[in-house]
């Protein structure tokens, strides 16, 4: 794996808090060779958005993660929450599954969302 190691760290611990996500991480290192943290990020918020019907528990175990790494305020971690998380669920209807997890997400993520929202165009 060619990723920095507070990444590989990162997804170690995303792992462990929602053990859901290993089967995951097991074909994306299959897939790719290594752990490429930008195309994993969005495998996991896909699974989010599907697992919002079956597994609210998991979502909010990941959520809970993801706000505690994105305070710890390493630079590469939370740009990759930021971009490959968080952006893809900007502008989408109300109604939307993105929409659904973006009234999820904890109160760091939250703001930080909210400030997406204010300077991404329509």
């Amino acid at each position: 794996m060619s990723s920095e190691p507070e990444v590989i760290e990162f997804f170690e611990r995303l792992c462990d808090a929602v053990p859901e996500l290993v089967p995951l991480r097991a074909e994306h290192l299959k897939d790719y060779g290594e752990l490429l943290g930008h195309l994993l990020i969005a495998d996991v918020g896909r699974w989010a958005l599907q697992a919002l019907d079956e597994d609210l528990a998991g979502v909010d175990r990941l959520l809970a993660e993801l706000e505690r790494s994105y305070g710890e305020g390493q630079e590469q971690v939370n740009n990759m929450i930021d971009v490959s998380f968080l952006e893809h669920l900007i502008h989408e209807p109300p109604d939307s599954r993105e929409a659904q997890l973006s009234r999820r997400l904890p109160t760091r993520l939250a703001a930080e969302f909210r400030q997406m929202e204010d300077w991404r165009p329509n």
